[in-house]
């Protein structure tokens, strides 16, 4: 892509450098047309009409067209120019230089083409990292403080340790860092319903573990240890777990096709920019040679 760029760049540089020197070859005074604007010409009647006039930059005279119609002459300047540059080219000998035209067009298709390529990746990969990278990070994350909530439950009733450190990390620690990674995840996918979810379902794991905590703190060891370990609990716990994995598997899902859309088009760009370039270095030479027959 770099050496297409360089390439279609040296071309145009010189394309425009031999133009450029062409053109003033010719010196000032067969260089174009020459336009006065609002001249105001009296007729019989003492009625002034606004006329502009276009004229070759060339001693004259010259002959004249006259174009007067009923609404307006903006719409018709084209017209008088095109018929003012018909009578320089007979007056000069140069012609409408069709390949040079031609190398422009196709140089202006070539550049807007390939903006319109580099805009659309530059939107597919912000939608990449914004719709897919950034949220799999916060919900993978989610899902590791998750696994640390139930690793503190089960340790804590392990070591018959009451509401003691590992209940203190469950509170402090891990539940805040599930609450956090969801509300990132969620903030940056707010049009997915997974992950707007995962809250809710995170609420119900939170209230089933305050059921343990509330036996174990009660003296009822043996309920809070088959609650904890329990079909409801375990279903709440893996029911939360699943769907963030089903949420990741999303994320990464839109992230493969934010991605494949922006190689895409730079594909189409690599295998059209350098015919385009060739196209345009074979027609800029052409222009250029019908250029120097004109002075011969």
């Amino acid at each position: 892509m770099t050496f297409l760029l360089r390439l279609l760049g040296r071309a145009i540089g010189v394309y425009m450098a031999i133009s450029f020197a062409l053109h003033y070859r010719l010196g000032p005074r067969l260089s174009g047309a020459v336009t006065t604007r609002d001249v105001a010409v009296a007729m019989p009647d003492g009625v002034e009409l606004l006329t502009d006039i276009y004229q070759p930059d060339a001693p004259g005279p010259h002959p004249t067209l006259l174009m007067r119609l009923p609404y307006g002459r903006n719409g018709f300047a084209n017209v008088a120019l095109i018929y003012a540059q018909r009578s320089l080219s007979r007056l000069t000998h140069r012609t409408f230089n069709v390949p040079l035209a031609a190398a422009t067009v196709v140089t202006a298709v070539l550049a807007l083409g390939a903006g319109g390529v580099l805009v659309a990746q530059r939107v597919h990969l912000h939608g990449a990292d914004a719709d897919g990278s950034t949220p799999v990070a916060s919900l993978a994350e989610a899902r590791i403080f998750a696994l640390r909530e139930r690793g503190d439950e089960a340790l804590t009733l392990v070591a018959r340790g009451g509401s003691g450190p590992l209940e203190k990390d469950f509170t402090d620690v891990a539940k805040p860092g599930v609450e956090r990674q969801l509300s990132g995840a969620a903030d940056a996918t707010d049009s997915d319903p997974a992950v707007q979810a995962l809250a809710g379902k995170h609420d119900a794991y939170v209230a089933a573990h305050a059921a343990v905590r509330k036996l174990d703190d009660g003296g009822d060891y043996d309920g809070a240890v088959a609650l904890s370990i329990g079909k409801p609990t375990t279903e709440t716990f893996n029911g939360f777990t699943n769907a963030i994995g089903t949420a990741l598997e999303q994320r990464k899902a839109t992230f493969t096709d934010e991605i494949d859309a922006a190689g895409r088009g730079l594909g189409l760009l690599t295998v059209l920019g350098p015919v385009l370039a060739l196209l345009i270095c074979g027609l800029a030479a052409a222009g250029i040679r019908t250029r120097l027959e004109e002075y011969r």
